[in-house]
């Protein structure tokens, strides 16, 4: 029977400087890569939050002209059967 023995071709890398360095960089770009993406995400979200605000604005001047149509009518109704 023939024993077989593994041969190691190359040396583990382990960590060294540059393996650390790299992997350093590589992190900080994808943090810098994911905080570009939540700034967008964040000014997106301010702008839909003041168009929110705007139409929440306009629907609310919206309500008070129909409330003040309606006590005109009111009144213009009052003042026909006063007169009648």
């Amino acid at each position: 029977m023939t024993s077989i023995s593994p041969s190691i071709s190359a040396q583990p890398q382990g960590l060294n400087i540059e393996n650390i360095s790299e992997f350093t960089s590589d992190i900080f770009d994808t943090a810098t890569d994911l905080s570009h993406i939540n700034s967008d995400e964040n000014e997106q979200i301010e702008k839909l939050d003041a168009n929110i605000a705007e139409y929440l604005a306009s629907m609310n001047k919206m309500e008070i002209m129909v409330d003040t149509s309606r006590l005109k009518n009111q009144n213009q109704i009052s003042r026909i059967s006063e007169q009648a």
